[in-house]
């Protein structure tokens, strides 16, 4: 018997987080997808699965990669962290 895999990617929330950093109204980025606020809504809490074409329609609407959207933006922004080394008290 054939079993079937199921691989899901869960990108609703970076989809809000990039959708509010770009400061846009749910029902603003619901317009321009064509679709009900509730269906974004539904998207970005993934509780439904979306296709590609929609993941680049959201991406263009957007103004970013394809590619961004699988990523946090807080992590595109925000630099690294840096690891602190401690200073050499003693005198010369």
């Amino acid at each position: 018997m054939k079993t079937k895999s199921h691989y899901t990617i869960k990108i609703g929330c970076n989809i809000r987080k990039w959708r509010e950093l770009k400061g846009i109204k749910q029902a603003q980025l619901a317009f321009y997808l064509n679709i009900t606020k509730a269906a974004l809504s539904n998207i970005e809490n993934d509780k439904t699965d979306i296709g590609l074409h929609r993941i680049e329609d959201i991406a263009q609407c957007l103004g970013i990669d394809v590619m961004n959207l699988f990523k946090n933006p807080v992590d595109l922004i925000l630099p690294p962290p840096i690891k602190l080394k401690p200073i050499n008290t003693k005198a010369a």
